[in-house]
């Protein structure tokens, strides 16, 4: 590393705006811990970061944006932009054009570069636009030198496409940051026939989006070394597991490594999370376990061995993911026949989860994973009691006093609240929850973020307080003026859902006022309506 350094030294003196030492490369690797090589902290904050946020409501995380409209927005027409692009960075490569270069930065600070750079790149080969001796150097000065995200990622993507393999480490640094892991990822497989060490070195620093980029582009692979990695921690990532179930329990051959005779707890447990990722994938980011060609035999396979291994409520709750998987699954018989679903393999699956199920000791381990100070293994035995119909109030009830200001445990708490409960939980909130500090007027905040999270709690207990009519005046007094859109949608939601007319003392007065102060037209309206029905 101290080498790249040294060597961006040589560019200072003459070099043109808006080149900076003040670069995003060089915050990067200056936190790169010593030890593991990974980024600290993960959400490190990058020059330009400050004008970024100023200019954008809504703050992304790291590399959120380009993930989203890779995987879930149509690509929209930007052939006269990439054209453009194309254009400044050919005079670049071919005259070194000072202006040319300024020009192509301030497109690549203002502009998507998802939609850009691809189709410049094309272009610029069309053209047979030369590499040297303009090009590489500006294209290593962007992925460097830059303070701005757009330009750096065009310059991983430049550094890519020109197959430039002396600047992988470079390109490994940069991708070590999750927004810029995608562009490193394509870059890497670009400069190598065979890119897999470098793309499994960058998968493993990484866990947000950048995880699941580079492991999309990690497969397939014939390394067994990397397989067993995808099926035992590849897949984990702090987005969704379930955008890289499928990949993992396909490519790292899962079904293969649970029909042996032995398997270990540890990658038994990581075989559960990736089934029930699966399952889960299928209703929301899919493709999951319905275009898994041997979910049948896997699945068999997993509860032979769960029902052998020491108790554990992860065994529990996959079981339990597969049997109402397969209870709900209206596929027909020739497409579930497609992942080995037979009548018999259906029949045998059940029992298996059934027995699994269905034995005794679950409920003393739920109760007894309630009273874990950890916040993994609450959460597990909160699901298991859930789905096993047993109430967890009571341990809601004393996390909720010990920590009243984290919005988590105001949704535990709510979930489980009934008539009996609701004085209880609406004269705690009443005293916990910072109402003044909230009810500060009307203003289109999104509620996004840390200093949000008073504002969350609240939002936790409004939307249950529809079931409970005529409960929590007081709460949603203070939800109808809080600048947190959110907060003043539920706070109507509930007042919609009680009985007419809304004649409680102060509600009038409170609406009065909400319908004076209310900047947001829907929510106007929404309020103009409950006045009418007053």
């Amino acid at each position: 590393m101290g080498i790249l350094l040294r060597l961006l030294g040589q560019f200072r003196r003459d070099a043109p705006a808006p080149w900076t030492d003040d670069s995003i490369f060089r915050a990067i690797s200056m936190h790169l811990d010593s030890g593991s090589g990974s980024l600290a902290p993960k959400d490190l904050r990058l020059p330009g970061d400050e004008s970024l946020e100023r200019a954008e409501k809504i703050r992304w995380a790291p590399g959120a944006l380009d993930g989203v409209l890779g995987r879930h927005v149509e690509p929209e027409e930007s052939s006269a932009k990439a054209r453009r692009l194309a254009k400044l960075v050919d005079r670049v490569a071919r005259t070194g054009d000072r202006g040319a270069e300024a020009q192509s930065y301030a497109l690549l600070k203002d502009e998507s570069v998802l939609p850009l750079i691809d189709p410049a790149i094309r272009l610029m080969s069309e053209w047979r636009s030369p590499f040297e001796p303009h090009l590489a150097l500006f294209a290593f000065q962007l992925a460097t030198r830059s303070k701005d995200r757009g330009p750096v990622k065009a310059g991983i993507a430049l550094l890519g496409a020109m197959k430039l393999a002396e600047h992988q480490e470079t390109v490994i640094t940069l991708g070590k940051h999750d927004e810029f892991t995608l562009y490193a990822a394509v870059a890497l497989r670009n400069m190598f026939v065979n890119p897999t060490v470098y793309l499994w070195e960058l998968a493993r620093h990484v866990d947000g989006w950048g995880r699941i980029q580079t492991v999309e582009r990690l497969v397939p692979t014939d390394n067994a070394e990397v397989r067993r990695w995808l099926r035992t921690e590849g897949y984990k990532n702090s987005i969704m597991y379930e955008y890289l179930a499928l990949t993992a329990a396909t490519h790292g051959y899962l079904r293969e490594a649970l029909e042996s005779s032995e398997v270990t707890d540890k990658d038994l447990i990581a075989a559960g999370e990736i089934i029930e990722a699966m399952i889960t994938a299928d209703g929301g980011p899919g493709p999951g376990m319905d275009a898994y060609s041997d979910a049948a035999a896997t699945s068999l396979a997993y509860l032979q061995h769960a029902s052998d291994a020491p108790p554990d409520l992860r065994h529990l709750l996959t079981a339990r993911a597969i049997f109402r998987y397969l209870s709900e699954d209206g596929r027909d018989s020739a497409t579930r026949l497609k992942c080995g679903w037979s009548e018999a393999a259906v029949a045998s699956v059940r029992a298996r989860a059934s027995d699994l199920i269905h034995r005794p000791l679950w409920e003393s381990l739920i109760r007894e994973y309630l009273e874990s100070d950890s916040e993994d293994i609450f959460y597990r035995a909160n699901r298991a009691a859930r789905e096993a119909g047993l109430d967890a109030f009571a341990w809601h009830w004393r996390r909720l006093q010990a920590m009243p200001a984290e919005p988590s445990r105001w949704f535990d708490a709510m979930q489980t609240a009934n008539a009996d409960r609701i004085d209880q939980l609406v004269d705690f909130a009443e005293r916990a929850i910072p109402l003044r500090e909230i009810a500060t007027g009307p203003a289109d905040e999104m509620g996004l973020g840390k200093r949000f999270d008073a504002h969350s709690c609240l939002d936790y207990v409004l939307q249950d307080l529809k079931r409970f009519p005529g409960k929590g005046l007081t709460l949603i007094f203070a939800g109808l003026r809080s600048p947190v859109v959110r907060n003043r949608h539920l706070a109507l939601s509930a007042l919609e859902a009680w009985e007419r007319p809304l004649n409680s003392e102060g509600l009038l007065a409170a609406l009065t006022r909400a319908s004076r102060e209310e900047m947001d037209e829907k929510l106007a309206k929404r309020i103009s309506s409950l006045l009418g029905d007053a």
